[in-house]
């Protein structure tokens, strides 16, 4: 008994003492010969993902209530306030409720523009002026539809217009077209009246 004593005795005093069962540590791991291991690398990512910010011309086209969609500007609008494109880049306006963009829409300088005003007094008070745009393709169908407009017409133009008009007071104040090629067509009692300077026929498709 007085050996068994003893052995513990001279145990204890050389530092050693039993395991816990399980080794749960103070959370740095160890291998078994006492060295330090590191600790596994985390799961995050090391590389940021950069994600290319708009460009200023689809920044502009968020700015006017737009969407960019293959490098156009497409605006669609239920509101009865006006539309003005955004510059450099080409336009579509589409106002396909009543009293939609009743305040007109502008194509300001875009390249190209295609405006729908479809349905009764869509685009009614200011029409659609084409602003700059090279090419401009207008529907206004549906009672007055684009009745009012810029200046003296219902819808003005610069570049090369088409102009389709439909519908009891359409177009009302006539279709200017001073650029180098200007078609109309108005049907159903539309371009009633007001400067007409497009060759207008009447084939509404």
């Amino acid at each position: 008994m007085r050996r068994a004593v003893l052995c513990v005795v001279v145990l204890a005093g050389c530092g050693f003492t039993a395991a816990s069962g399980g080794g749960g540590g103070s959370g740095s791991d160890a291998s078994s010969d006492g060295r330090v291991v590191d600790a596994p690398a985390s799961d995050a990512p090391t590389d940021a993902r950069v994600i290319d910010a708009p460009s200023s011309s689809c920044m502009a086209c968020l700015t006017a209530g737009g969407v960019c969609t293959s490098g156009t500007c497409v605006i669609d609008q239920d509101g009865q306030g006006a539309v003005t494109c955004p510059p450099g880049m080409p336009c579509r306006v589409i106002c396909d409720q009543s009293d939609a963009c009743k305040g007109g829409v502008n194509c300001g300088m875009a390249t190209t523009c295609d405006v729908s005003c479809i349905g009764s007094s869509t685009c009614q008070d200011e029409g659609v002026d084409c602003g700059s745009a090279g090419t401009c393709e207008v529907e206004c169908r549906g009672s007055s539809s684009c009745q009012h407009g810029p200046g003296n017409a219902s819808v003005r133009c610069n570049g090369f217009c088409a102009v389709t008009c439909e519908g009891s007071s359409a177009c009302q104040d006539g279709i200017n077209g001073a650029g180098a090629a200007c078609a109309g067509n108005c049907c159903s009692g539309a371009c009633s009246g007001g400067n007409t300077s497009c060759v207008v026929g009447g084939i509404c498709l």
